[in-house]
């Protein structure tokens, strides 16, 4: 009987240890708020979440007010769990909500974040506004009254942050992108893009790509690869490219190894993998 015991214990330590080991590999399905709209790798320094979740919420009218049914935009940190079983470890992904945000985010959704600071920049109701995720304070703040459609943020050569801000005049006239820096508030440039500007990507801290979705169903959204810093001879910035890539152009990235964006193309149903430079 001792004998079938320690057998039968050694058995569901084995299985126990082998599912442990079996469970890093998911799939894992945290759950998150309504409408989840992008996935941003973040730092596992601020609250241990390697990445962040925003969430749009649902605004049944679009009136930018949270009405009855309503369910406010939403922030969630991607969770790293880890469980010690009899000296095996077992662990998955979960997800907690770290704040809401304001109703009527601006469309499309396409925030910044300062991983070195813990800070992110979105467009919300009353204009730029930035939340600190660092140290658990998330506190919430207008930055600048302005309602871009897409931000990102770069660096200099100096080191100094710098805010990209994609503005809309309207869905047919051309777009532009103002510069600012992030300290000062202080506008120190603009780039002229196209119609319906979209992101922009920073590239080291002397180069910017832009993509233009263009007009909705043609076949004209542009990728921009615009000088900034540097030596320019005077200049702001310049254009080093200026090429059109496809329809509805959405969403960017950019490998520093192969100096190579790749962009989303909707109505195309297409990826272009593109060299960032001529």
């Amino acid at each position: 009987m001792k004998k079938f015991l320690i057998l039968f214990l050694m058995l569901v330590i084995t299985s126990l240890a082998a599912n442990a080991i079996s469970n890093w590999y998911g799939p894992y399905h945290p759950q998150v708020g309504l409408q989840p709209v992008g996935i941003y790798e973040f730092s596992n320094s601020f609250n241990n979440y390697p990445a962040i979740v925003l969430c749009a919420g649902i605004d049944s009218n679009y009136n930018g007010k949270l009405d009855s049914g309503d369910v406010p935009p939403s922030l969630w940190g991607i969770e790293v769990v880890v469980l010690s079983i009899f000296g095996s470890f077992d662990g998955g992904f979960g997800a907690s909500k770290i704040t809401d945000l304001d109703m009527n985010l601006n469309f499309p959704f396409r925030p910044a974040f300062d991983k070195e600071s813990g800070i992110m920049y979105y467009s919300g109701i009353n204009g730029i506004q930035k939340i600190s995720i660092s140290n658990q304070s998330f506190k919430k703040e207008d930055y600048l009254p302005l309602k871009p459609a897409a931000i990102s943020i770069g660096k200099t050569n100096s080191g100094a942050k710098r805010l990209y801000l994609s503005m809309r005049p309207s869905n047919l006239s051309p777009g532009y992108v103002l510069v600012y820096e992030v300290n000062t508030k202080k506008q120190i440039d603009s780039i002229p893009a196209y119609i319906n500007v979209q992101m922009t990507y920073p590239v080291d801290t002397t180069g910017l790509l832009i993509i233009n979705e263009g007009n909705f169903g043609s076949n004209d959204s542009r990728l921009q690869y615009i000088a900034v810093g540097g030596n320019l001879g005077g200049l702001m910035h310049k254009t080093l490219l200026d090429t059109i890539i496809g329809g509805d152009a959405n969403h960017i990235d950019y490998d520093s190894l192969t100096n190579t964006a790749a962009i989303t193309c909707n109505s195309s149903l297409q990826v272009k993998i593109i060299p960032a430079k001529d």
